[in-house]
Formats: structure tokens, C-alpha cells, sequence
């Protein structure tokens, strides 16, 4: 069984797209990234800033929290997690899609059913007009 590390990442979400990044580390911790205007965005570096934000961000300034990002990306074992983070992302992504589909196909089959329980009530409906039908001519002859 694989120990959760709390440094690494839980759930990925994009609150605007090219902008700002929410991250949330298995210990719960809720990191928030957010691209300036002068800024290019990069949604890898994004989760390097994250880290050395929930790293330092109590003992260092904004300078010192990109120059720590830049240090990171250089380890091989923040790589590792940032690698997963971005895997998780898209993980997170592919699930969000999936659910959209099942949500879709059960909703065009509830419209089928809907549909055919229509039909044949239509059908009965009429089946029984022909017997009526059909018994006030035998009553008539």
C-alpha cells in the first residue's frame, strides 16, 4: 500500500484558463497560482510555484518563491511530483469528460424510453378504438 505524502498533489482544478490554478495537496493544503499580465503563462512552472509556495511561503518574499520554482524545476524529485501533478490533471480531465458522457447517454435513454412507453400507449389507445369499433358494427349488423 503507497503512504499518501502530503506534498504531493490531490485535485488540479483551472479557474481560468491561462490565468489562475488552484492545487490541493493530500494534506488538504489549498495553493493558488496566478499568472500576471507581464507574465507568460506556463501551466507546468505552475506547479513548481505551487510547491515552493507551500514550501516558503510564510519566510519568502514573491521574488524569492519564483527563484525557488526555478530551483525546483531542476530536482529530480519535484520533476517526479510535477509530473505527476500533471498527470493527475489530466486524469481529473478524462474523468470529468467520461462523467459528461454517461450523464449524456443515460439522459438520450431516458428520451428513448420515454419515447417508446408513448408509442405503445399510443398503440393500446388505438387497439382498443378498433375493438370498440369493431363491436358497435357487429352491434349495428
Amino acid at each position: 500500500m503507497k503512504l499518501k505524502d502530503p506534498n504531493n498533489f490531490k485535485k488540479v482544478e483551472i479557474l481560468r484558463p491561462n490565468k489562475v490554478i488552484r492545487f490541493t495537496f493530500e494534506d488538504d493544503t489549498v495553493i493558488k497560482t496566478i499568472c500576471e499580465e507581464e507574465d507568460t503563462f506556463d501551466f507546468e512552472f505552475a506547479f513548481y510555484i505551487a510547491l515552493a509556495k507551500k514550501f516558503f511561503k510564510k519566510c519568502y518574499t514573491p521574488e524569492g518563491i519564483l527563484h525557488k520554482a526555478k530551483e525546483f524545476s531542476y530536482e529530480k524529485s519535484y520533476v517526479k511530483r510535477v509530473k505527476q501533478g500533471i498527470k493527475l490533471y489530466y486524469k481529473q480531465e478524462k474523468e470529468k469528460e467520461d462523467a459528461k458522457k454517461r450523464e449524456k447517454e443515460l439522459k438520450e435513454i431516458k428520451e428513448r424510453q420515454k419515447a417508446k412507453r408513448q408509442r405503445q400507449k399510443a398503440r393500446a389507445k388505438q387497439r382498443r378504438i378498433n375493438d370498440l369499433t369493431i363491436a358497435i358494427k357487429k352491434a349495428n349488423e
